[in-house]
């Protein structure tokens, strides 16, 4: 996680970042990305040196964080962060410009404070994530996952903004269809 501690602390300074596990089936994607309380992943250690960064600036730079999360399943985007039929009936289109660069139209966002606002909404989003057995996993995702952050500072002393994202991603296993003989 170390080399990665420095590209964290650029999207507080108007940088986007993009994290993600690429593998197949089973070789710990996942687990890399989330890991379990005693042995947190790159999401949890990400957003804690995100959140000391931010707190550590306080007194001269006012920063929000937004959090959007979404799942592309069968080259469907689904919004994560709201009911499943809901998120299944409505179409996203990827869209350039803006504040941040590239962004999905339509996508919700919450605002996020603390890592326990980002456990909630991520307990949200796995609720809704899709899933399914293979011939490489029990629970496999079968989707790829992605969680945006949106991070607006405002220098205090000169009202100057910037806008960086860090966008963490779980991508679905990358073996052929046949080898893991999901649906």
């Amino acid at each position: 996680f170390k080399d990665t501690a420095p590209l964290i602390e650029s999207v507080i300074d108007g940088y986007n970042v993009c994290i993600f596990a690429y593998g197949q089936t089973g070789s710990g994607k996942t687990f890399t990305m989330e890991g379990p309380k005693e042995n947190p992943g790159v999401y949890t250690r990400a957003l804690h040196l995100l959140f000391s960064k931010i707190e550590a600036n306080r007194e001269t730079e006012d920063t929000s964080v937004e959090l959007s999360i979404l799942e592309v399943y069968n080259e469907q985007i689904c919004d994560l962060l709201v009911p499943a039929s809901e998120a299944r009936s409505k179409q996203f289109n990827i869209r350039t410009g803006g504040d941040t660069g590239n962004y999905v139209e339509g996508l919700s966002s919450r605002p996020v404070r603390s890592m326990q606002d980002i456990d909630k909404w991520c307990g949200v989003a796995h609720q809704h994530r899709t899933s399914g057995k293979t011939n490489m996993n029990e629970h496999s995702s079968r989707s790829h996952m992605v969680l945006y952050f949106i991070v607006r500072t405002t220098n205090i002393a000169t009202g100057n903004q910037c806008y960086g994202k860090l966008s963490l991603i779980d991508l679905a296993g990358s073996e052929r269809l046949k080898k893991s003989q999901a649906t």
